[in-house]
């Protein structure tokens, strides 16, 4: 499937935009409520990349500049109907660059273990598995912890 898309940075207008996809992408308990999701795009080292197709929110990208010269992605969500069109790959792409210039050596991601197709996408982007997290997404839902160097495969 080939969809046109361009990125963008984030801007205050896709707040609501945003904080619904989100809701779409992940279950209750696991996307960011409103409040958390204002907390992380006000962090100063942040990079918020969107993902627009005939003026829709086709996706997002959120990820920061950690201390140490670690970029960590906070969540990646792309419409169901934009899915496997390359949106995701750019977003995150966009992201880790982003956060390259910014002085991350190296991007860090978490995902749930359950969720095969999501981690077979990370380790297709060059994503290694570093450990475990007993209980990440809640209680006997661990997740993994994956890192790249930001230069990428």
């Amino acid at each position: 499937m080939t969809l046109l898309f361009s990125l963008r940075d984030y801007a205050d207008r896709d707040f609501d935009a945003i904080v619904e996809l989100d809701r779409e992408c992940f279950e209750p308990g696991i996307a960011y409520p409103p409040p958390e999701m204002r907390r992380l795009l006000s962090l100063v080292t942040r990079e918020g990349v969107i993902a627009e197709s005939a003026e829709t929110i086709a996706g997002f990208c959120l990820g920061y500049r950690a201390p140490r010269g670690t970029g960590r992605i906070i969540t990646l969500d792309v419409r169901a109907d934009h899915r496997r069109s390359g949106v995701g790959r750019s977003l995150l792409e966009e992201t880790i660059r982003r956060l390259r210039e910014a002085g991350a050596g190296e991007t860090v991601l978490e995902v749930d273990l359950r969720n095969a197709s999501a981690i077979a996408f990370y380790e297709r982007l060059g994503f290694h598995r570093r450990r475990t997290i007993p209980g990440y997404y809640g209680p006997d839902r661990p997740g993994i912890e994956m890192s790249r160097e930001s230069a990428g495969p």
